[in-house]
């Protein structure tokens, strides 16, 4: 009995040690920090379909790296996962968000008309927002809503001082808008911006909608020419609008944003406005070359931004774990905290409901070739 005794207690414990293991591999006793931590999710609102979809798809991959680099470094007691909605679904795209409790801060929206319709979406539940939709944002009554990018006033400023620059402070100048109505929108704070400055614009019209060619434009500008030459368009209209005219002298290609940021490689001849400065720093060199090296293509300036916002909603998220598991509310809070931010476009700063950062719009220009 006794020499059984010591066997007995030996063949239980193995059987306990097989029982722990499987159930173990079979994820019921999972003991690893990696899988025990709860989950909680940014979103991500891209123009994913249509003309500007390589750009939407920039942004995704440059939240992305934002997301991973957080995860890899595990300062929060939780993983984080990117949501990413289609802004061509509209203001359905909002409303997925907003389903999503484990959704605490969405970054995005390009176009000002979707954004317009989604902004009482996201104030009623409370969401917070980091909105690119520079080519007019304006959050007023959605106090979740900050905005990232320059105003419709800010771009024409740029715009104008440029022209002002290279052509005279009494040029003359002709204002032609692409055709959506986002482009006749910066076209019109174009004219005034210009008109106040002193510049005399001599022709303003618009191209009809969907049009693909300028050739009649073409036509009504060379029978009046000017010393400077505006264009408010997306890139496929700025490369037709390009084809039919050959514009000489003083030429600002001014890109509605919400349609799409050219790369250099693909930007028509001459000037173009674009809603960030490229600086001339490391962190914005670091930034590239990450991206390219990760994604193997180039970044685009929004794309860094929607980078800085991704990881500006991350520093939020930290500070507002202090009080546990952060909710929307907390998230929103810490973002209004916000005192400065670095970013790898420069650094931001919270003036109400705009996160002011580097050095604003810039001109780029290129050639042609």
């Amino acid at each position: 009995m006794s020499a059984t005794r010591p066997l007995t207690s030996l063949l239980a414990l193995l059987v306990l040690m097989l029982t722990a293991v499987g159930l173990m591999w079979t994820g019921v006793f999972l003991v690893s920090p990696r899988y025990s931590v709860p989950t909680l999710k940014l979103g991500l609102v891209a123009p994913l379909s249509g003309e500007p979809a390589t750009e939407g798809y920039r942004w995704v991959f440059a939240a992305k790296q934002a997301v991973a680099a957080w995860n890899g470094s595990a300062p929060l007691p939780f993983r984080m996962e990117l949501v990413v909605h289609d802004e061509g679904d509209g203001v359905v795209a909002a409303r997925r968000m907003v389903a999503d409790p484990q959704v605490v801060g969405v970054i995005g929206h390009w176009r000002p008309d979707v954004a317009a319709d989604s902004w009482p979406v996201y104030a009623a539940a409370g969401l917070p927002v980091l909105a690119l939709n520079y080519g007019g944002c304006d959050p007023a009554g959605a106090a979740s809503v900050l905005c990232m990018a320059p105003t419709r006033d800010e771009l024409a400023a740029a715009a104008t001082a440029y022209l002002t620059k290279q052509a005279g402070a009494s040029a003359s100048v002709a204002l032609v808008a692409g055709p959506d109505i986002g482009d006749l929108a910066v076209a019109e704070a174009v004219r005034a911006a210009a008109t106040r400055a002193g510049l005399r614009v001599v022709r303003a019209e618009a191209a009809l909608p969907y049009a693909t060619a300028f050739g009649d434009v073409a036509r009504r500008l060379a029978a009046e020419p000017s010393d400077a030459l505006v264009f408010t368009g997306s890139l496929a209209a700025s490369q037709a609008f390009e084809r039919d005219l050959r514009p000489s002298g003083a030429t600002l290609r001014l890109d509605v944003p919400h349609r799409g940021e050219p790369a250099a490689s693909a930007a028509p001849a001459g000037a173009w406005l674009s809603p960030f400065a490229a600086p001339n720093t490391q962190a914005y060199a670091e930034f590239r070359t990450a991206f390219s090296d990760a994604w193997g293509q180039p970044s685009s300036l929004p794309a860094a931004a929607v980078y800085d916002g991704v990881r500006m909603l991350l520093d939020a998220l930290q500070r507002a774990q202090a009080a546990g598991r952060p909710t929307r509310p907390q998230v929103d809070g810490a973002l209004r905290r916000l005192t400065g931010f670095s970013g790898v476009l420069g650094d931001y700063k919270l003036n109400g409901q705009r996160l002011m950062g580097g050095a604003g719009p810039g001109v780029l220009t290129r050639s042609g070739g």
